[in-house]
């Protein structure tokens, strides 16, 4: 995971002493990975400083060459079987606070794959599995509610209605456990409404008051 206090030394690694080895190199956890059969992913690279970006530059280019000049200038080669990738959040999307924009030079030499949302059943059982992880099952007419209000407030995001809002899979979890303890819309409240700017979460507590059933239908 890249931040804006990642440091270089925390991906290439960096010089060190003890007085029974003299001075080394310590690896960091790119040339550790480059060199060994595995998938690699960098999360939120563009929220790195620019020397972790220029760091990683040339592993996505044709040479894919991975060289350490705070260790004079060595090359790791790159095993045949690692394969490197990363996650990130668009600079363009204004939800993706603290991302920068990457230069032209370095999105041509990537291949890019835009991950949406899963499925609907897709979906469903990834709720379902993981509020079981809390020890309990979540009642199918329960997982309809979710399903149905997802949908009308996504339809409201493709809208315009709520362009700065987001309402994934995290959005969906967090409702979902807070369902097994709360009312409809004090569980979206705690989730997520009550953080958002008051009208915005008027727009999703009414989509939930919407499409409440009674709680009768839930036991």
């Amino acid at each position: 995971s890249i931040t804006p206090s990642t440091e270089l030394d925390d991906l290439a690694g960096k010089m060190h002493y003890e007085p029974s080895r003299g001075t080394y190199y310590e690896y960091g956890r790119l040339p550790k990975a480059w060199n060994k059969p595995g998938v690699i992913c960098l999360d939120e690279p563009n929220m790195g400083p620019a020397d972790v970006w220029a760091f990683i530059r040339p592993l996505t280019d044709n040479s894919r060459q991975l060289v350490l000049d705070m260790n004079e200038g060595e090359r790791i080669t790159r095993h045949d079987g690692s394969f490197f990738g990363m996650a990130m959040n668009p600079a363009w999307d204004v939800r993706n606070v603290g991302t920068n924009t990457i230069g032209d030079a370095d999105g041509s030499r990537l291949l890019h794959m835009l991950v949406g949302l899963p499925p609907s059943d897709v979906e469903r059982r990834i709720i379902t599995e993981r509020v079981a992880l809390d020890g309990w099952s979540i009642p199918d007419s329960m997982l309809d509610f979710v399903m149905s209000v997802a949908s009308a407030i996504r339809a409201q995001i493709d809208s315009g209605v709520l362009p700065d809002v987001s309402w994934g899979l995290r959005s969906q979890i967090k409702v979902a456990r807070a369902l097994r303890w709360f009312e409809p819309v004090r569980a979206y409240s705690a989730a997520v409404a009550d953080y958002l700017e008051p009208t915005k979460r008027d727009v999703i507590l009414d989509q939930v008051k919407a499409h409440a059933p009674s709680s009768t239908r839930w036991r």
